[in-house]
């Protein structure tokens, strides 16, 4: 009974330490490509002739960088980040309208992270322009001109093949954008958890 157990005992640590060598040896070098997706809470505002508008509810939040490592764990990347929120709450005028349309805001731009290695745990922040669309069920339109956007991530990824890495992020934007029509700004707040996918 003792040799058994010493058995399987050798089979676990022998098993743990063929795990632990591969994630040992991965780099972030070269060619870069990250995809991720999730779910969060979007609310924009807007404030016009003095009456505040508000367009908040569950959002989809998504991400798509591809760049390549200036050095070894430190990537440059171009940036897409952004939001689409189905069927938003509307709040004006005292009034709360549910299930009203669709909301997307999207900004692209410059991106930068860094990995701290061997844990592969990321911080990555992005900035550049955005623009912000939204329609309601009465034919209703707004579509900004172009303004500023700022993303933030903070991830964790477990490798799962020599390039390719799985991960969890959590996500958060800001974006301004200017009406086209009208003086006045549309600001929208997003942020979620997203599942990714990451070449490198």
């Amino acid at each position: 009974m003792k040799s058994r157990c010493l058995f399987v005992i050798s089979i676990l640590m022998i098993s743990a330490g063929a795990l632990a060598v591969p994630q040992a040896e991965h780099h972030h070098t070269g060619l870069y490509l990250r995809l991720s997706t999730g779910l969060g809470f979007s609310y924009s505002r807007e404030e016009v002739d003095s009456v505040d508008y508000q367009i908040y509810g569950f959002t989809n939040v998504v991400f798509v960088s591809i760049g390549g490592a200036l050095t070894e764990n430190l990537i440059l990347s171009a940036d897409v980040f952004g939001s689409v929120t189905v069927d938003p709450t509307v709040h004006a005028l005292g009034e709360t309208k549910d299930g009203s349309g669709e909301l997307a805001c999207f900004g692209t731009g410059a991106g930068i992270t860094y990995y701290i290695m061997p844990i592969n745990l990321y911080f990555g922040l992005s900035g550049g322009i955005s623009k912000v669309t939204f329609t309601d069920t009465s034919g209703y339109e707004i579509s900004t001109k172009i303004g500023w956007g700022i993303n933030l991530m903070v991830g964790k990824e477990w490798w799962v093949s020599e390039n390719w890495g799985l991960g969890i992020a959590l996500q958060m934007f800001v974006a301004s954008s200017p009406e086209k029509n009208i003086d006045a700004d549309i600001v929208t707040t997003a942020g979620g958890l997203s599942f990714s996918a990451t070449f490198n």
